[in-house]
């Protein structure tokens, strides 16, 4: 059986009982993307956001309201420089957010 490694993150993501992940969809973690889309498990459900500050802070947002910790798929450099405030602000918040 052929298995990626964006298969198995999004398997570990579903096995942690992340229910939502918020991306800001391109090319850098396209993998992971796929294998959200095309798995064979509806969890975690994709939020999509216009901007991956947005999507830290919408993982913000859910954590604080639900008490669990929502994923946020962040671009490699300038998506990661995007969303620095919003870490910031989950940080001094002191809600969980895992970042990937």
């Amino acid at each position: 059986m052929r298995r990626y490694g964006s298969d198995v993150v999004v398997s570990l993501l579903a096995e942690a009982g992340v229910e939502h992940v918020a991306l800001n969809p391109g090319a850098s973690f396209r993998g992971i993307h796929d294998s959200l889309v095309n798995g064979p498990d509806p969890r975690p459900a994709i939020v999509l956001c216009l901007h991956e500050e947005i999507a830290v802070a919408v993982a913000q947002g859910y954590a604080k309201a639900s008490g669990r910790p929502m994923a946020a798929l962040l671009h490699d450099v300038v998506g990661l420089q995007h969303a620095a405030m919003a870490i910031y602000n989950a940080w001094c918040d002191r809600v969980p957010v895992l970042l990937v």
